[in-house]
């Protein structure tokens, strides 16, 4: 029971997912520890029908029951760097090809340095970027401006980064995630950590939605996992790596909604480079009842050159 006056929080790996054992597919219940330091979560306005706020378990019964409300498009992608000067002709590109709602975009600022990306763009558009990182890219959440969302609070936790909000009367905590490039399990353990500390104090009553670069592939299904996380259409071999971050994933209990559409098994979302071969190690995860998300798949567009596809769903109500 959460004493009066104290929100209930997400999270049932306890600490953190990557030190759990391994093993069938169960809820463990463990109590939370603090969260972690961010910046402070604001609620922000929706273009959805608002209702008054209610604590519902997991966010299964928080959504709106009309049925004009248009379905929300949720796009992950790893651009591999956009000049600042073509940010703007990038997100128009992007929206007449794709009609996107919500960007999840890794390695998203071309600079490496601190440069001002944040805030609302030309077309009104809410950029909430990760602060300038020396040594890699940033990445960033951006809501289109039919959304008219006015405001989110940036979480941000070295690989990983976050916000809340509402839409349709959902919850919703969207998070992209980075995993570490080296072969090493140290560094690698640690960027999961760095998603795990985002996600651990989700309220309950929110839903979650990952896109992450794994930099590994989490197939085959083995007979351990959890039938209700990975679909059997999934890539390759799953190493340590996939391992890893399979194993937050089903602590709390998000599926990938890709790898139940018959074919994504055999669809590179990652093109590789001169020393590897193409692969699939680009997913998208989320808490979201099934039945509520349609078109799950890779989708297509010109608005920039990367080496990574960008994955889609509709989050309908």
């Amino acid at each position: 029971m959460v004493p009066p006056g104290t929100s209930a929080q997400r999270g049932d790996c306890g600490d953190l997912a990557g030190h759990a054992r391994r093993g069938p597919c169960v809820n463990r219940h463990l109590p939370n520890p603090p969260a972690r330091s961010a910046l402070p979560c604001s609620v922000v306005e929706d273009a959805g029908v608002l209702r008054e706020p209610r604590s519902t378990p997991r966010g299964l019964e928080g959504h709106t029951t009309e049925a004009e409300q248009s379905p929300l498009k949720v796009v992950y992608w790893n651009v591999a760097g956009v000049k600042a000067s073509e940010i703007d002709t990038f997100l128009a590109q992007l929206d007449a090809d794709l009609c996107w709602d919500v960007l999840v975009l890794l390695e998203f600022s071309h600079a490496r340095h601190d440069i001002h990306l944040s805030g609302v763009r030309r077309a009104g558009h809410l950029v909430s970027a990760q602060p300038g990182l020396p040594d890699r890219r940033a990445g960033a959440l951006i809501f289109n401006e039919r959304l008219r969302i006015q405001d989110v609070s940036l979480m941000n936790h070295g690989r990983a980064f976050g916000a809340d909000v509402q839409w349709g009367g959902w919850k919703i905590r969207v998070i992209g995630g980075h995993a570490e490039p080296s072969g090493d399990r140290v560094p690698y353990q640690k960027s999961v950590d760095d998603m795990n500390a985002i996600m651990e104090d989700t309220p309950l009553d929110h839903i979650i939605i990952l896109g992450v670069d794994a930099q590994a592939c989490l197939g085959p299904r083995k007979a351990y996992d959890c039938n209700s996380t990975m679909g059997e259409y999934v890539m390759a071999h799953r190493g340590w790596r996939g391992d890893c971050l399979l194993k937050l994933l089903e602590s709390y209990n998000l599926h990938l909604p890709h790898n139940f559409v018959e074919g994504f098994d055999t669809i590179y979302t990652c093109v590789g480079n001169r020393h590897s071969d193409p692969t699939q190690i680009d997913y998208m995860a989320t808490s979201a009842p099934q039945h509520f998300l349609k078109n799950a798949k890779i989708a297509d567009t010109s608005a920039t050159i990367s080496d990574h596809w960008p994955l889609s769903f509709f989050f309908a109500t």
